[in-house]
């Protein structure tokens, strides 16, 4: 099952936009993490149902960490 990947590391908040049986297309908005006061959105790279969340809000994450998987 495709993933959606941290686009930077968090190191104080992952602020997540979606919940678990969402639709989403293709760019939308999963989550912004936050480090050093600068934010960098990470957006679904295919359309699909969000399932598997990873991040709960308030995680710090590292870079190229699942953020959600999407489902067909």
């Amino acid at each position: 099952m495709p993933t959606t990947a941290s686009p930077t590391r968090s190191t104080q908040d992952c602020d997540r936009r979606v919940s678990c049986g969402q639709e989403v297309a293709a760019s939308d908005l999963i989550a912004v993490p936050e480090a050093m006061k600068m934010e960098k959105a990470g957006t679904a790279h295919k359309a699909g149902t969000v399932t598997g969340l990873s991040a709960q809000p308030g995680d710090p994450v590292s870079q190229g960490t699942t953020l959600c998987k999407l489902k067909d």
